[in-house]
């Protein structure tokens, strides 16, 4: 079927509830139209979160973040600069449903 892949959002920086900025890098979002092109479906989406801008979130900052990342599953892995401060983010299987009063003709 028809649908997007796009990795032209290189970068995102987005504020959390907590104060915190987090910056969200290597963005890969692909999804499938359904409904005629008014929802999405299998959306996929792939990133990597520099833990570094939430270090004042954890007792230990982010080092201690990846060490609990490391127990659970894949740890951190290295940011462009080198340092193991990332967190590949992988989200699939999501929906977009379509939300009424957004479609334009």
């Amino acid at each position: 079927g028809s649908g997007i892949r796009t990795d032209a959002f290189p970068y995102w920086e987005f504020g959390t509830p907590f104060g915190a900025r987090v910056s969200v890098k290597d963005i890969v979002l692909e999804a499938a139209f359904a409904d005629r092109g008014l929802s999405l479906a299998d959306v996929r989406l792939h990133a990597t979160i520099d833990l570094r801008d939430l270090s004042h979130m954890a007792d230990g900052g982010w080092e201690q973040i990846c060490r609990n990342r490391d127990e659970r599953g894949p740890g951190c892995t290295a940011c462009q600069d080198g340092e193991a401060a990332c967190l590949r983010l992988k989200l699939e299987s999501i929906a977009g449903p379509r939300i009424d009063g957004t479609a334009r003709e």
